[in-house]
């Protein structure tokens, strides 16, 4: 894909503020998440229950919802996913997080297109200095556990139902003529650390 046809179809980021929000749900694709402090796990008071909103907030200490009011396994799903890509950490008040590796460590040069099957969810990162999508490893972990976390296991057999998951990305990795040999091993220590983190936050 040429850059020019990219960046018709990619918007260009603008949101520095809360401010700014065009609506009550913000696309992550507008944010622009240098101005970004940090995510945060919002409680509300439900009906019945509380309820929880993912939310990011800008550096004017204002914010806006990038997801749905819903319980708080979802919010926090949808703010350690973005936290995960986009080098953020997450204020969540309910159980605080820390971070498990930065930007820098999670993201590798590899693109969609040198892959010969799609890897679990949506682990990509666009990279607007080098026009380019990366893989996000500890993405791609939160994405292999999002698989297991919604049964009714012990956590302990939760992490055993990783390895069907993570056996499939170290396959594809080891079929990518452009991956060298030397670099499955220490990428897949890290989707595997960051899998198992996922399971214990949820869990």
């Amino acid at each position: 894909m040429s850059k020019r046809t990219r960046q018709m179809k990619l918007p260009v980021p603008y949101l520095s503020s809360g401010k700014e929000a065009p609506q009550d749900i913000v696309p992550e694709a507008i944010i622009d998440w240098g101005s970004v402090m940090h995510l945060w796990v919002l409680e509300m008071d439900g009906d019945a229950v509380p309820v929880y909103a993912p939310c990011v907030v800008f550096g004017d200490d204002t914010w806006s919802m990038i997801g749905p009011v819903g319980s708080l396994e979802a919010a926090r799903q949808t703010c350690h996913r973005w936290a995960a890509i986009h080098d953020r950490t997450v204020r969540d008040m309910t159980r605080p997080r820390r971070q498990l590796m930065s930007q820098a460590e999670a993201t590798v040069d590899i693109e969609p297109s040198e892959l010969d099957a799609a890897l679990p969810g949506d682990p990509w990162s666009y990279d607007d200095r080098t026009d380019r999508f990366r893989l996000n490893l500890a993405c791609l972990g939160v994405e292999i556990a999002d698989e297991v976390t919604g049964s009714d296991l012990p956590i302990d057999q939760k992490a055993e139902a990783l390895r069907p998951g993570l056996s499939r990305v170290e396959s594809i990795f080891r079929r990518c003529p452009v991956i060298q040999p030397h670099y499955i091993a220490p990428w897949m220590a890290k989707v595997r650390a960051a899998a198992v983190s996922w399971l214990t936050e949820m869990s």
